[in-house]
């Protein structure tokens, strides 16, 4: 009989060992939510883990490509908005002076008001940038009705770009550009109607740019809430599970501390028999 080697002590280590184990990843996976937190948690699902973080990324990047986008658009609506009110307050001072009553001084006046009108007008548009980039003042475009475009981002994922136009609403492209009080009533009215009708035309296009882009955010949140719903079946611990494995390793381990301390002195306690025999 050998009494150097404690193989039942040994066989109640290694199955404390274990249980101290199990015991410590229950604490993780309750401390972190999640039942995968490295590779050797789970490896062959770690690759699924992995694509779905992409994907979810993907999601958020072309979001937020879109919705700067939309900023931006609004941006130049706000510009446009205000353009068309300083259109309309031209057509107003052309038409007033229908009534022949207004002469010399009285227009040079009203020229005065046109004039800053159309400093204005011009100031907006060649100051108006977002992100450095302006969509009303592109002075590459002679013609509003052909635009020069602009790609962005949309789809992260799949690499879908979208087409934004860029105009030029400068003065001189809308025409209206050293427009003289003096000058035929009719004439000048003409320039203006022309004028209002491109800014329209541009908020027209540009809103319903808009309006698709922010279908576009709404389809990928609900995409990416997708997504990251099958991520989390995959990732996500379950608390209550975890918190009977936490108890069950917990009343293993304190058993097994039980154990060892028994089979410690089992030797000993045979060695007092047999020398007790022996006297």
């Amino acid at each position: 009989m050998k009494l150097t080697f404690n193989s039942n002590a040994m066989k109640t280590f290694m199955t404390y060992k274990k249980t101290i184990s199990d015991h410590s990843k229950s604490i993780k996976n309750i401390s972190t939510g999640k039942q995968i937190n490295s590779a050797k948690d789970n490896p062959s699902r770690i690759s699924k883990l992995a694509n779905f973080e992409k994907e979810i990324r993907g999601y958020q990047s072309s979001r937020r490509n879109i919705q700067d986008t939309v900023s931006m658009i609004q941006s130049a609506d706000s510009v446009m908005g205000s353009l068309n009110d300083r259109v309309t307050r031209l057509k107003e001072i052309t038409i007033s002076l229908g009534n022949g009553s207004i002469q010399g001084d009285e227009k040079d006046i009203i020229q005065n008001e046109v004039n800053s009108i159309l400093e204005g007008m011009s100031y907006d548009i060649e100051h108006f940038s977002f992100n450095e980039i302006n969509i009303l003042g592109n002075k590459d475009v002679t013609d509003n009705s052909n635009p020069k475009l602009i790609s962005v981002l949309t789809t992260g994922n799949s690499g879908e770009f979208s087409e934004i136009p860029s105009f030029n609403l400068s003065i001189e492209n809308l025409g209206i550009d050293g427009m003289n009080v003096k000058d035929d009533i009719c004439f000048n009215l003409e320039k203006i109607d022309n004028a209002t009708s491109q800014i329209i035309n541009v908020r027209t296009k540009l809103g319903a740019i808009s309006a698709t882009f922010e279908d576009k955010i709404e389809q990928s949140e609900s995409i990416e809430e997708v997504v990251t719903g099958a991520k989390s079946k995959i990732e996500d611990a379950d608390v209550a599970l975890e918190m009977l494995e936490f108890s069950r390793t917990l009343m293993l381990t304190e058993a097994n501390i039980k154990n060892m301390s028994k089979t410690i002195y089992l030797p000993n306690d045979l060695i007092d028999v047999l020398g007790k025999l022996y006297k």
